[in-house]
């Protein structure tokens, strides 16, 4: 594939089957968030309807209600010596086709997820059975749906295990594996799931990879040095209170045996000092919410038991696992921000924003400086440090890239595994 000298600063490379599409784009937005894969969306200038009928003749209406219909593509800017900075090429599959226009004035727009997510959501809904541990169960069902590479992180339950679809597509049924299996982990963190072409990757947080993306400069005392183009910062002190504690109780239909906060309180409840396996950044007092004392709680129902004793566990052992899934879930949700940087880090050595494998506890940093008295003029902003790294909305005009980048930070002082730099002062 050759590059396109567009003249423009901007390089979006696209093809459809083999179709190059790019040359005439207006707009392509290419989003990837931990848990939801990614997403592709492209507005192209089709004077004529040309590149409409090319398409639709050769590939689109051939094809597209039967298999996959692949998207390549790259974005990248194009240097002033002639030399490319762009990102790798990633697959995506179309999902759907839109064209319109006036004469011959017209464009078509189309959207492309990941290949793991296209092909788990079409597959059959089944009372098949599956014999195996969790982890091996799920890529099972990824690999009989046509994704032939996936990892996954081993699960201590019972390798003999069974299990059964319950007529549930490939996708619902391993969410309903994902909603309570945290607790069969060996670190019992919580499940993570992202794709990368295609590629099906089903982690728990603890073995996630840890990249440093770098320094953003929010403000400084020369302006033209600033990387945020704009941010926006949500803090939810109402989950903080809510989501202290998950609780859930149950009987063993097995031993007989009672669980509940009483009779077995480790077991049945989920809060910050038995999920410290957890990940945070490092920031101090002054950046981050101070975790609760108080004990509030909020009670979940648990997965029922396995009767026939095939998880290989005691009830005890597993029960708290939906509790801790949301539990973990929801303190990422305490303090939360999205800054918008320029696409690419054009003229910098720093990586790019196009692994979404990389989503999750990799981290950046904010270079946040008060420039007026009542910020604090020269001393950090309480914004300032790093940040956890959850997902990037990459949006590409002619001429202009800018990135959204989603990030979390948990309580300052929550109990957690350190990921990022190790220095807070920045």
């Amino acid at each position: 594939m050759g590059e396109p000298k567009t003249g423009w600063g901007t390089i979006v490379n696209i093809y459809i089957e083999g179709i190059r599409v790019d040359p005439t784009y207006e707009r392509f937005e290419w989003k990837a968030m931990v848990n939801n894969g990614y997403i592709v969306r492209a507005r192209i200038s089709d004077p004529y309807f040309n590149l409409l009928k090319k398409v639709t003749d050769q590939v689109y209406l051939k094809r597209a209600r039967k298999e996959p219909v692949e998207v390549k593509f790259y974005i990248g800017w194009l240097k002033d010596d002639g030399s490319v900075d762009k990102t790798e090429e990633r697959i995506a599959y179309m999902i759907n086709l839109y064209s319109r226009g006036v004469g011959e004035d017209g464009r078509i727009e189309f959207i492309a997820i990941d290949p793991p997510s296209w092909l788990l959501s079409r597959g059959k809904a089944e009372g098949k059975h599956y014999k195996g541990s969790v982890s091996d169960v799920i890529k099972q069902v990824a690999n009989e749906n046509g994704i032939t590479e996936v990892e996954v992180s081993k699960t201590i339950d019972n390798k003999s295990g069974d299990w059964w679809m319950m007529r549930q597509d490939p996708k619902t049924f391993i969410l309903s594996m994902l909603d309570w299996s945290s607790s069969v982990t060996n670190k019992k963190t919580k499940w993570v799931v992202t794709s990368k072409d295609k590629k099906l990757f089903v982690k728990e947080e603890f073995d996630l990879r840890d990249v440093d993306y770098g320094l953003f400069k929010a403000s400084t005392k020369k302006i033209t040095t600033r990387d945020l183009k704009e941010f926006e910062l949500l803090m939810d002190n109402f989950s903080h209170v809510m989501y202290s504690e998950e609780h859930t109780a149950g009987m063993s239909a097995v031993s007989g045996y009672y669980v509940d906060r009483i009779t077995e309180e480790e077991k049945s409840k989920v809060y910050d000092k038995n999920t410290g396996n957890k990940a945070n950044t490092v920031f101090g007092d002054d950046r981050g919410f101070d975790i609760t004392n108080k004990k509030y709680a909020t009670f979940r129902l648990p997965v029922p038991e396995e009767s026939a004793g095939l998880v290989g566990l005691k009830y005890q052992d597993y029960i708290d696992g939906r509790a801790r899934q949301e539990f973990l879930e929801m303190v990422g949700y305490i303090m939360r921000a999205r800054v918008q940087v320029d696409g690419g880090r054009k003229d910098s050595n720093d990586k790019m924003f196009d692994d979404p494998t990389m989503l999750g506890v990799s981290t950046i940093t904010l270079q946040w400086i008060g420039l007026d008295e009542q910020t604090g003029a020269g001393k950090p902003y309480f914004l300032a440090g790093h940040w956890m790294l959850t997902g990037w909305y990459h949006i590409v005009e002619p001429g202009l890239w800018s990135t959204d980048l989603y990030i979390n930070r948990l309580d300052y002082n929550a109990t957690a595994r350190k990921v990022g730099p190790s220095s807070s002062k920045s």
